[in-house]
């Protein structure tokens, strides 16, 4: 999206063709890219205060390394603040984490999907 459009005719034409954002697609059910994602909403990603079993996120990475993505989308929701926080996959993201830290050149995909209010 262009945003310092001063023509009138762009005004116009970047008023309707305005496209979707992360957030917009996120509220729509889709799934996201959580590179994405995270590039989006900045320090409005905030993890909960859980616990990490290491073992299992050191099998996660390994699994995850091996396969080249995150089959599973990592489960969201959104706060009254406008923040968001995980509800599931602390484990996936820290493995995914780990793998950044310790092989920074290896491409893995994963997903983050928006929890549906209740």
């Amino acid at each position: 999206m262009i945003d310092d459009v001063r023509h009138p005719i762009l005004q116009a034409v970047n008023s309707i063709l305005k496209f979707p954002t992360i957030e917009d697609l996120l509220c729509e059910g889709r799934t996201v890219s959580l590179t994405q994602f995270r590039e989006t909403v900045g320090d409005r990603f905030v993890l909960p205060n859980r616990r990490l079993c290491a073992s299992h996120v050191r099998g996660l990475a390994a699994s995850i390394s091996k396969h080249g993505e995150v089959v599973v989308p990592i489960l969201i929701e959104r706060t009254q603040d406008n923040k968001y926080i995980i509800v599931d996959g602390l484990h996936r993201l820290a493995a995914l984490d780990l793998i950044k830290e310790t092989s920074p050149s290896e491409a893995i995909s994963a997903r983050v999907k928006l929890r549906k209010q209740k």
